[in-house]
């Protein structure tokens, strides 16, 4: 349930990079980083590759320091506000 909930959370993430909030994108994937250390679960090589490019182009659209705000926004934050957050609630 937890690899579903994590591939989940980082699918949204991208539909916000996606659709330009970059910054939503990267509190997601700083939520997902969270919950994979907590769980001590690894990302597959395939896609840590993948989500180090995204999280490169989010970094350079957003600046170092707006990017590091949101990843520890993300880290910071409860899985259950994740949650809500990947709703949109």
């Amino acid at each position: 349930h937890i690899a579903q909930l994590d591939a989940t959370l980082g699918a949204i993430a991208l539909v916000y990079h996606r659709l330009g909030d970059s910054t939503a994108a990267v509190t997601l994937f700083g939520a997902c980083d969270k919950l994979r250390q907590e769980l001590g679960v690894a990302l597959s090589p395939a896609n840590r590759t993948e989500q180090e490019e995204h999280l490169a182009d989010m970094r350079a659209q957003l600046g170092h320091a707006a990017f590091e705000r949101a990843w520890a926004k993300g880290q910071a934050m409860p899985c259950d506000e994740a949650i809500k957050m990947a709703q949109g609630t």
